[in-house]
Formats: C-alpha cells, structure tokens, sequence
C-alpha cells in the first residue's frame, strides 16, 4: 500500500447501485473542499463537462464504471464497495417499488428521472417480470452490474457478447489494482480499512441507507434467488474474491498497526471499550487506528493558524456530518445523524480564543437548546443569540489551558442531545437523513484582537 493520505491527484469513487455508496459517498465527500468534489452523479453529466474540468476536481464519487478513468488527465486512484449480489438485486427492487409507491417515477435528477420511467412498468408487475425485463437498462442493473462497474465497459464493443470468463478475469484484473476495496455486510471493517489507507479520521457508528419496505421476516422464494444467482454467476465469484482481497489487507492493517502501536504504549481504551459494546479487541483496533490518524496529522505538517474564519465547507472533517450543501460561499452543512460531530483544527495554542458559529437551520428548538461545545474534551460556556425563527449565533470562549494538548491538532465537538429524520420537521421532503443543526461557518479569534 502506498503512503497513508488522500492522493495528491484525483479519488474516483466508483459508486455501484445500492451497494451503500450514498453513505459512503458522504464520507468522503467530507475529507475534501466542497469546490473540489465533482458534481456530476451520472455518466452522461460526467460527459458533458469539459474534459479539464474533470480533472480539476480531488474527488469524483458518482455512478461510473473503471472505463471513466480514461475520461480525464493523470492517473487516478480508485475506490468501490461490493456488496452480496442476491442482497444487491433484491435491494434494487425493493427501493425502486418503494420510490414510485412513494413518488412516482419523478425525480429531480434527470437521468435517474429517465431511467425510473423506462423501469416503472417492470417493478410494479413484481419481482419476476423485472428480473425476466427484455429492456437493457433493466438488465444492465441486475445482471452482473458489479463486474462491469469494476472491469469497465465490454472491450468488444456494443452487441457483441462478452463470455462470462472473460468479464470475470478483466473485474479482477481490475479490482487487485484498487486502492480499497469495502464489504458492505463488513462495513464497519471496511471503515477502518478506509481510514487505516488514507490516513482520514476514524469513523463510527455510520448509518447505512435501507428501503423503509425492505422485508426482514417473510423470506424471498427460492426459486427467485435462484434466478437472481443465475443472472450474477459473475458478480458471485467476484465478490467471493473480493472478499478475499478483503480480508487479506484487514489483516495485513491489524499486524502493521499491532507492530508501531503496541498495546502498553497506547492510552487507557476504556471509553473506547464502551464503544466498540465491550469487544476489548475492537476497542484495541480502535485506539490503534485513532494512534494511526494523529500520526498521519502530524506527518503531513499542516501550519498551525492563530484564527480562522470560514465557512464549513472545508475538509477534512471528523466523524458526525452531513455533506455541504449549496455553494461554498453560501451554503451550510448538518450535524448528524449521530449526536457529535468533530472539528480538528490547526490551531495555534499559545492565547485564548472565541469560538463562534453561524446556525443556518435546525431541526427542533430542543435540539438547539442541549448544544455543548467540547475543546479537547473540555467544555466551554455558551452564548446564544437568537436571529430568527431557525438563523442564531452561537459563541464562548476557549482557554490556553483548554487549547493545550499533545495531539496535532485542537479538536472541537459539538454535543446535541439527539438529532431528527428530516421528514419530521420538514413536509413533503424525499430527503431521509437524521438531521441536527445546520452549521453555516466557525470563527475562531484570539481575544484581544
């Protein structure tokens, strides 16, 4: 494996249909400035951007197969999830029966807008007519789609078959040369995975997406998984040698962690214990993977600052936030879904400061009212200003003694008591997310100034 950091060049996160890259687009999307990240989801909005404007972006995370690397300058470096096929297709069905149940077949993107127009008639006539569907985009979704995304388009061109072999040698090819490969039903593993490869804070206790009607106690028949591992004869072995690869690189992390953090050398995992519901092993990888994290900070020297005013759009960000939303300039950004979300800043620690911050929306008065501010684990006092029915100013002050730490970096939480699904305190919202606060920008100055 390469050096321990996001690469200099471009991340192309190859985003498979409902293999939790919604989640885990939203990660990475936070380890980067909000200018940086591509905006196209889809392969025809990717094509319709300049060619050097794709490759300005770090990050490309949306629904392209490994051909799209060809598509900009450079060499990018690449990233997917693989997930159990049967699981996959089935998922697939069941969200899009439960998008038109719910929406219909309107969608503000417009290519997936296209594409559930062309599928509404195959879902609503049940799971054997879509899974028998003549249409090639329906096809495409449920019949070896992993394989394809991670070998690339079919190198004989449009109409002529490709055998199954050779797709399945080509996706391997593919797949040994990625920087990370994920599990989902591994998901936590592959968290730690991810942050162990590129040096990123550790994350926890991430929400993965599901279909609010996915059924959980009536078991599919068996003739219908059947069919649906006849389609992915393919995506099976595939994935069994992913998971392979998997497990090869977890273990080869757990040693090369085991080795430069010793157990005695690390501090007291009891919190961490607690965590992890008190697996002392987890707890152990976690504190490891927390030692990897600040010794990456610390070795990619980055220039302690006495202030900062901006808004939080920036990255990277810690654990416990939603991706940015509206402009850099003027947009904002959720805490949530859990109940703290992490700053570690670059601050200069020889003065005391006021920490300030903007708060665009809320999703309760409740909410607002429980927020804590930690400083390297240390509380401060608050002050709040109401501006309006959801617009306040939130604001106190941090001591040098507060500020003092051995770490890197200053690490600031913010603490609510609980966070909300959007659809409770907004009407006729699609949006699904467990909201809190939403942050418009921090403001850190030295008092005196």
């Amino acid at each position: 494996m390469n050096a321990h950091r996001l690469p200099d060049g471009q991340l192309f996160f190859l985003h498979i249909p409902k293999t939790a890259g919604s989640a885990f687009g939203q990660i990475l999307r936070n380890q980067y400035d909000a200018r940086d990240v591509c905006p196209a989801q889809f392969l025809p909005e990717f094509l319709a951007l300049p060619k050097d404007e794709r490759s300005r972006y770090r990050l490309v995370s949306a629904h392209l197969g490994s051909d799209a690397l060809a598509m900009v300058d450079g060499s990018p470096t690449a990233i997917t999830l693989l997930r159990d096929p049967i699981e996959r297709v089935l998922s697939l069905y069941e969200y899009q029966l439960h998008f038109f149940r719910e929406f219909g077949a309107e969608h503000s993107n417009e290519v997936l807008a296209d594409y559930q127009k062309r599928t509404e008639s195959q879902v609503h006539r049940g799971i054997e007519a879509f899974l028998e569907s003549p249409e090639e985009h329906v096809r495409a979704a449920l019949a070896n789609t992993q394989a394809r995304y991670v070998g690339g388009s079919n190198p004989l061109g449009p109409g002529v078959v490709e055998s199954e072999d050779a797709l399945l040698e080509r996706a391997t090819s593919e797949l040994e040369g990625l920087a990370f490969v994920g599990i989902v039903e591994r998901m936590q593993e592959s968290l730690d995975l991810f942050s162990y490869r590129f040096g990123v804070y550790p994350q926890r206790n991430v929400e993965v997406n599901t279909t609010p009607s996915r059924r959980q106690k009536t078991p599919w028949p068996a003739a219908i998984l059947e069919r649906i591992a006849a389609l992915n004869r393919v995506d099976i072995e595939l994935y069994r040698r992913a998971i392979d690869l998997f497990e090869r690189r977890h273990e080869a992390m757990r040693a090369d962690l085991a080795r430069r953090f010793p157990a005695a050398a690390l501090p007291s995992t009891g919190g961490a214990t607690r965590a992890a519901g008190g697996d002392g092993q987890a707890a152990l990888l976690e504190c490891r993977l927390n030692a990897h994290y600040e010794s990456c900070y610390r070795e990619r020297g980055v220039p302690r600052v006495k202030s900062l005013n901006r808004t939080l759009a920036f990255g990277p960000l810690g654990n416990g936030w939603q991706a940015w939303e509206g402009s850099p300039e003027r947009g904002y950004r959720w805490t949530g879904p859990g109940h703290e979300s992490t700053l570690d800043l670059p601050l200069a620690t020889e003065r005391s400061v006021r920490i300030s911050m903007r708060i665009g929306d809320i999703a309760s008065w409740e909410i607002l009212k429980s927020l804590r501010l930690t400083v390297n684990g240390r509380e401060i006092v608050l002050r709040r200003i109401s501006l309006g029915p959801r617009w306040h100013w939130i604001t106190g002050h941090a001591s040098a003694a507060q500020l003092a730490s051995e770490k890197p970096f200053t690490r600031i939480v913010l603490h609510v008591s609980k966070t909300l699904a959007a659809p409770v305190f907004r009407k006729k919202t699609r949006d699904t997310r467990v909201l809190g606060l939403a942050v418009k920008w921090i403001r850190i100055e030295p008092l005196g100034s």
